[in-house]
């Protein structure tokens, strides 16, 4: 009898060392398959918005009229975006400005419309932190794919570095939209 109740014994432990396990390994593949679908879903629903390439800037951007702050100039600024997909809901953004000046950001996309970027231009103390929103517009008969940011720190920051060691932080750049035709 005491055998028997030992290899009962044995075989509970074993069961449920066996059972924790599998229910460890369970939730992990769960989790995984759930970012993988999400990620999946992401990549699918950005896909449109890449550039051709990581040297094309098809994107033009558009400050928005100084007498009306919620519509935009038709006629773009200068600058230019290059969009590249990074992974999931991840997407690089450079903007390249009409003085050869170059900011480097990524955007987090929070949903499918909504998410935020913050960028930096090359080799300078600027810095931007956005909100943007991604949508479609259409004007007459054309179809745009457009992201429209919102400064969160209210402009753009950088640090002026004079030659009597002060440092003179500026802001002054407010929202834009990056506009492309849909293909």
């Amino acid at each position: 009898m005491c055998c028997l109740t030992w290899e009962i014994t044995k075989f509970l432990f074993n069961a449920i060392i066996i059972s924790i396990l599998t229910g460890i390994v369970a939730a992990w593949s769960y989790d995984r398959l759930i970012k993988h679908y999400a990620s999946q879903d992401f990549k699918k629903h950005l896909s449109h918005l890449r550039s051709p390439d990581a040297d094309t800037f098809d994107w033009t951007c558009h400050a928005m009229q100084e007498s009306n702050g919620r519509l935009i100039n038709k006629t773009p600024d200068g600058s230019t975006v290059n969009i590249q997909h990074v992974e999931g809901n991840r997407l690089k953004i450079r903007l390249k400005q009409s003085d050869n000046r170059i900011w480097e950001g990524e955007l987090n996309m929070q949903n499918k419309s909504f998410g935020t970027l913050f960028a930096k231009y090359v080799g300078e103390h600027e810095y931007r932190f956005m909100n943007v929103y991604i949508g479609v517009d259409v004007e007459g008969s054309i179809e745009y794919d457009y992201i429209f940011t919102m400064p969160t720190n209210d402009n753009l920051y950088y640090m002026e570095h004079r030659t009597d060691n002060k440092i003179i932080p500026h802001y002054n750049y407010g929202r834009e939209v990056f506009r492309r035709k849909k293909s």
